[in-house]
């Protein structure tokens, strides 16, 4: 074989069902190539079952993510397979669990990285992703008061928003999606953030700098 294994690529000498993860992590990142039937080091070293995995794995691929691949069985001295996997706009995942391929390794994605990973994929950014549980009883009047009272100074908000409530303020600054606060809401406003888990954890100050 002339390629070389990277982050596109990945030899395996025999197919086993834990491979899905890896096709699943290709799909989530720039897309890839999985060879079964190739050593470590790149050499074919044929398969006993290459025609039975041309039948089995689009089954196997489809049925744990509802995805199809390119399977091509390549002739010669020794067979091996070669399972092209495009990369999707949209998150993919295996059985329930999400993977991406980084470099030569293949991550389950958790927690943030899952979040931030699914909203992006979506198009929306951390910053304007809504909140649920939280309302305008959890904005902290005194901090948008005193963030009304720097804007206007600069220009940046006029005179009237030292007045206005604060939900209005909220509405104003694109801090609402929907019926509900957003993140950014929280995150430069809110208080008591220790009972939240947010992401990142700093208070922005917006419109305060000197530029």
């Amino acid at each position: 074989m002339t390629v070389q294994e990277n982050q596109n690529i990945e030899w395996k000498s025999t197919w086993k069902d834990e491979y899905l993860a890896w096709i699943c992590g290709f799909a989530n990142a720039q897309g890839g190539k999985l060879y079964i039937g190739v050593d470590n080091k790149g050499n074919p070293v044929g398969l006993k079952d290459s025609r039975r995995l041309l039948e089995d794995l689009p089954n196997k691929i489809n049925n744990a993510m509802g995805i199809m691949v390119n399977i091509n069985l390549h002739d010669g001295d020794k067979e091996y397979i070669e399972i092209d996997v495009p990369p999707h706009p949209v998150a993919i995942s295996c059985k329930g669990s999400f993977y991406y391929r980084s470099g030569a390794t293949n991550q389950l994605l958790r927690g943030a990285a899952l979040e931030t990973f699914i909203l992006r994929r979506r198009g929306v950014h951390w910053d304007s992703s809504p909140l649920p549980y939280v309302d305008i009883h959890d904005i902290d009047e005194t901090v948008i008061r005193d963030f009304c009272t720097r804007a206007i100074k600069k220009g940046r908000l006029d005179e009237s928003a030292s007045s206005e409530p604060v939900g209005s303020i909220i509405e104003k600054l694109r801090m609402r999606s929907g019926e509900y606060l957003t993140n950014a809401a929280l995150l430069v406003f809110g208080k008591e953030l220790g009972r939240f888990s947010l992401k990142p954890t700093r208070r922005l100050i917006l419109c305060t700098s000197s530029t």
